[in-house]
């Protein structure tokens, strides 16, 4: 509370939220019950007189204030106190040369200041005014004014010099310069004993770059090595150290490296989870921190056991819960293990969702960049290496951390976290040592490895089924067998022909034989097929010419026993099968044969001049007969029906053949003769 204007009055935020609601203000404003002395306005509150307060606000006044008369000062200066908002936003938008802001005290401070000031400033120019009005002297009037305005310094938190002729020079600096007088030139150290021109900074700022890292002493030496023949003032290593904090932006990159800048000082991408399975695939290798040991036959014929080897995990994670898709496991990390772990994930999706999927976007880091990126670039939509050096990018990194202490670090053969790691959370290396003996073998360690990735999936199994049908439909990508074996699988390393047992493919010193019930493929069985095949399953293959114009999807032969005792179900109908296409398949080709023969047939009745040419050539017919163009159909239709008779000889002959070769078996195993005896 404060006079205005020689009336006792309280500010807006000491009345409403204090003593009334703000609904209640407006009421008795609209009403009139209240008298309000100076309306509010942008950073000046509105101020209501005491007086014209009913009874009981009076008395809810005076229980949390106190008696308002005796705290409240008749002054002139509190009266003309005006807050100046324009002066808090300059000050606190305005930056200092180095880039900072004003300190937030500051900032309070100056505005404080600037409005003193200001209230200075009006009541001389009203007193000035008044006495004006009465012809009296305005020469001492502001030393009448100087006495309050510092007695009210510390309530209202503003700073006056301590003498008035530098009191008198900061009103004529601010009625000059505004806002920026009032802002002291220590920051920055711009008064500083040693001023750092342009040659200097450059100098200073080449040194704090340097690859070699100095310390701030080197730098302050070799600055001053320069600075004496040029007539520089020397520096400290004190000052080295502040414009090392002040340059680090400038200087980091020179000092750290550009892997470092980006990972520390540039602005990082902030970036959310997948919001459903297959959208997002990541992939990197681990070294997993599990030992085993292993016996080898060195040079000299002795057998030597290691106890420090380890498996690599290539790993392929969905992001949209972490689920392990896919892995391969291997001796290190390489192509090949890559591409295991790559089609391990997507065959998978055939145990999940019934057919092989493609994932939407798949994403590795860049080893074996030119090698790989074919074959990632068939097995997604759309691939995306990370950034050169960018650990971050890799959000399998930290499940790595989470497998490790999850599932391997209860592991007694646990070798610890990677060699970066605090020494205290690593594992007892003596122990370890001490119980090298008891580690497992490569296979049993292998073992483990698989049965983690078991347990983790099926954690999260429901989740991600759950999560697949929210997955878009044209974000789901069908990967058709061809698609897979051309783009994802191994090829032999020689290429393979066609021949009347089938194409034959042999790798690991095992052979395979493999046929199509495509007719066309025997259309081409003088060209050299390159054969796709996965190493995981060989039952079929993709096989196609060298520019991969022609593809055929062969399966490996079904084998048929020799003996009739041998016979398991399904053997008939696979004999069948081979049967009737063979059946159809010469059907086909008397069919074309005929087609044939009439095309010839009407090319020379419609040209009589080429009997002659007939006779010459000796053009036969499909029965191989040269007679005369009038008997061509009967020739066509008796060859047909003689074909057809010769098939359902052989199917007869076929038949009786299999019952002949059955009685002479039963025939093998019982004695008739016992039974006609008796």
């Amino acid at each position: 509370m404060d006079y205005f204007n020689n009336i006792l009055c309280l500010n807006h935020s000491e009345l409403v939220g204090g003593i009334i609601s703000a609904d209640n203000y407006d009421s008795l404003v609209r009403r009139q019950k209240i008298e309000i002395v100076r309306r509010g306005c942008y950073g000046t509150p509105a101020l209501i007189s005491y007086n014209s307060l009913p009874e009981r606000l009076k008395k809810a006044v005076c229980e949390k204030y106190g008696d308002p008369y005796a705290g409240a000062v008749a002054s002139p200066f509190k009266s003309a106190w005006i807050y100046d908002g324009a002066a808090f936003n300059f000050f606190d938008s305005y930056r200092l040369p180095n880039g900072k802001r004003l300190p937030e005290d500051k900032i309070n401070e100056y505005t404080a200041t600037a409005c003193a000031l200001n209230t200075i400033n009006r009541v001389l120019t009203m007193r000035k005014a008044i006495r004006n009005t009465r012809g009296g002297s305005t020469a001492n009037l502001l030393a009448t004014i100087i006495p309050t305005a510092r007695a009210l310094q510390g309530e209202y938190g503003y700073v006056l010099p301590a003498s008035d002729r530098r009191l008198r020079q900061k009103l004529t600096d601010y009625k000059k310069e505004g806002y920026i007088s009032l802002v002291s030139k220590k920051f920055c150290n711009e008064n500083r004993a040693v001023t750092i021109e342009n040659e200097q900074e450059s100098l200073l700022r080449v040194l704090l770059t340097d690859h070699r890292n100095l310390n701030s002493q080197q730098v302050a030496d070799l600055y001053n090595i320069v600075a004496q023949p040029k007539g520089w003032k020397c520096i400290t290593r004190y000052l080295v150290a502040e414009r090392r904090t002040e340059w680090d932006l400038d200087t980091f990159a020179g000092r750290r490296g550009s892997t470092a800048f980006d990972n520390t000082k540039a602005m990082q991408v902030k970036r959310k989870g997948p919001s459903a399975p297959m959208l997002f695939w990541t992939l990197d290798g681990w070294d997993v921190e599990l030992l085993y040991q292993k016996t080898e036959v060195d040079k000299n014929g002795k057998s030597v056991t290691t106890y420090h080897n380890r498996l690599t995990l290539v790993l392929v994670m969905d992001a949209y819960n972490k689920y392990p898709i896919g892995y391969a496991i291997g001796d290190y990390e390489k192509p090949d293990l890559i591409r295991e772990a790559v089609r391990n994930a997507i065959n998978h999706t055939i145990d999940l969702f019934g057919s092989r999927y493609k994932p939407d976007q798949l994403q590795s880091d860049r080893y074996q960049i030119k090698n790989l990126q074919p074959f990632f670039s068939g097995a997604t939509k759309t691939y995306t290496p990370t950034r050169v050096k960018n650990a971050k990018g890799k959000v399998i990194e930290k499940h790595f951390d989470h497998l490790n202490e999850t599932y391997f670090q209860l592991f007694p053969n646990w070798s610890g976290h990677n060699v970066d790691a605090a020494k205290k959370s690593q594992p007892n290396e003596e122990y370890l040592n001490k119980i090298r003996h008891s580690f497992p073998d490569r296979q049993t360690c292998l073992n483990d490895i698989r049965r983690v990735i078991a347990i983790e999936r099926q954690k999260k199994h429901v989740q991600y089924m759950q999560g697949w049908n929210n997955t878009p439909a044209d974000r789901k990508h069908l990967l058709t067998d061809e698609q897979y074996l051309y783009h994802l699988c191994e090829s032999t390393e020689r290429t393979s022909k066609f021949t009347p047992a089938g194409l034959i493919k042999t790798v690991d010193g095992v052979s395979h034989t493999y046929d199509t019930f495509d007719e066309t493929f025997r259309n081409y069985t003088h060209i050299d097929w390159i054969v796709k095949y996965d190493p995981a399953d060989h039952k079929r293959v993709l096989v196609h010419n060298a520019d991969g114009t022609l593809r055929y999807l062969l399966d490996e032969k079904y084998i048929q026993p020799m003996a009739l005792a041998d016979r398991e179900e399904g053997d008939a109908e696979e004999l069948q099968r081979i049967t009737s296409f063979n059946k159809k398949m010469k059907a086909g080709i008397i069919e074309n044969m005929a087609n044939d023969n009439r095309v010839v047939e009407n090319m020379f009745n419609e040209t009589p001049s080429l009997n002659e040419t007939l006779t010459k050539l000796m053009i036969v017919d499909s029965a191989g007969q040269h007679k005369d163009r009038k008997n061509a159909n009967r020739i066509a239709t008796s060859a047909q029906k003689r074909l057809q008779q010769q098939e359902k000889k052989s199917t007869e002959l076929q038949i009786k053949s299999i019952e002949q070769q059955h009685m002479e078996y039963l025939e093998s195993k019982v004695d008739y003769s016992k039974y006609l005896n008796q």
